[in-house]
């Protein structure tokens, strides 16, 4: 007998596979009404119907898929023909054998093989991502086997750093899952953030355009945004506590400035929590000839210093190398924020009642409080010395063991 966890399992795939028994007999269409309906014998004789075609289906090369799923069906079922081949077309490499193309570019990632994974070419959105069965990418597979020259060999030819695999970690946060005293883990960290940077960089070259189109479209103005915490019960200690700012924004043809005060915490005030403040602007200059076209250059008032936040060759940025060995000393975290709740009201005077209003530039305004509830999560990712273990075999005992490597990536939820 089936247990109500496989009767439930039968009877999703059977309402799923319902088109395929369209055109079958009689009596087979009356089984599959008593099967969907919760008939544990009609179920079981269904499968024995569906083993033979699910075989064949797990066993099919990529081409033979869709020629499989339509066999049986007959002329009068155009439009299901039609909707199971767009589905055996998007489902291709998740059925193709190990021995399809597909699969070799996995094998070339897990054994390290550079020339095989250079005669394949340059990156495209399939190849990146595309999962192996354990729900990582090829670049994934490359970058937990710790191949370094795999790893920059595709990087060279296009593959990104911000490749999500199945459990949502990208291909730099999966080097950072690696065990602290691994040699490798350094180099692998290195290649991969200098790779998201550069990626930052030629996406914001992408949007350039539109970014100075917008600009040049838009009125010239200057605005003021201030932002601050606020509580009913604590009012003055969530006041005291949390950070506040106010933010001047000023735009004149292709140019932007934002003035701000709050530079982060004040490290000098001992026990007591306190915000230094000071006096920053973010400029944005669009305008061709001006230094560099489009560059944001980050100006400290205080320290009299330029920070170029456009400056060239990553490779030898000082910060960078800084921020690589912040981030060598931790693990991969995922760090959300869930707003619930969210509301825009006007704010009222505290005796009278009425509405909070300002002379913003001389025109007036009206005050609106902004209130949430909201909900934050921080997610540590690890591999356990098992899952690593399993990284040290054969391929083809990686890709056989698929249902154990599904939730390689744990996660310890606070």
């Amino acid at each position: 007998g089936m247990s109500p966890e496989i009767q439930e399992g039968v009877m999703e795939m059977l309402g799923t596979l319902a088109p395929i028994f369209s055109s079958s007999d009689q009596a087979t269409q009356e089984l599959l009404a008593k099967a969907v309906g919760g008939d544990t014998a009609a179920m079981e004789q269904l499968v024995e119907i569906l083993e033979p075609k699910l075989t064949a289906l797990c066993d099919a090369k990529e081409d033979e898929i869709e020629p499989l799923l339509i066999a049986d069906l007959d002329e009068s079922s155009a439009e299901i023909k039609s909707t199971l081949a767009e589905v055996a077309k998007q489902a291709g490499p998740i059925c193709a054998a190990p021995d399809t193309p597909e699969w070799s570019l996995f094998r070339a990632a897990w054994e390290g093989d550079v020339e095989a994974l250079k005669k394949d070419g340059p990156a495209t959105k399939e190849k990146m991502e595309m999962l192996d069965p354990n729900g990582n990418t090829v670049l994934h597979v490359a970058v937990l086997r710790e191949h370094l020259e795999a790893v920059q060999v595709m990087l060279d030819g296009g593959y990104s750093a911000t490749t999500l695999c199945k459990s949502g970690w990208t291909a730099l946060e999966a080097a950072l899952l690696l065990p602290m005293q691994r040699p490798a883990r350094k180099e692998l960290v290195r290649k991969l953030y200098i790779n998201l940077r550069n990626y930052s960089k030629q996406a914001f070259e992408d949007h350039k355009p539109k970014l100075l189109a917008a600009l040049e479209a838009m009125p010239d103005f200057r605005m003021k945004l201030e932002w601050k915490l606020d509580s009913k019960l604590f009012g003055s200690l969530v006041k005291r506590l949390t950070p506040s700012d106010c933010y001047t924004i000023t735009k004149q043809g292709l140019r932007m400035r934002v003035d701000s005060t709050l530079k982060g915490i004040d490290e000098k005030a001992g026990k007591m929590l306190a915000w230094k403040r000071g006096s920053l602007s973010l400029h944005f200059n669009g305008v061709k000839g001006e230094g560099k076209d489009s560059a944001f250059k980050l100006v400290d008032h205080d320290d009299k210093t330029v920070i170029d936040m456009m400056a060239g060759n990553v490779n030898d940025d000082e910060t960078v190398e800084h921020e690589i060995d912040e981030l060598l000393s931790g693990t991969a975290e995922q760090q959300s924020l869930q707003a619930e709740n969210v509301r825009f009201e006007p704010a009222k005077k505290m005796l009278i009642g009425g509405p909070v209003t300002e002379q913003v530039a001389g025109w007036n305004t009206t005050v609106y409080n902004a209130s949430a509830k909201l909900h934050g999560e921080r997610i540590c990712g690890f591999l356990s010395e098992e899952e690593l273990e399993m990284y040290n075999g054969s391929f083809d005992d990686y890709l056989t063991k698929g249902e154990a490597f599904r939730e390689k990536l744990q996660v310890q939820r606070e």
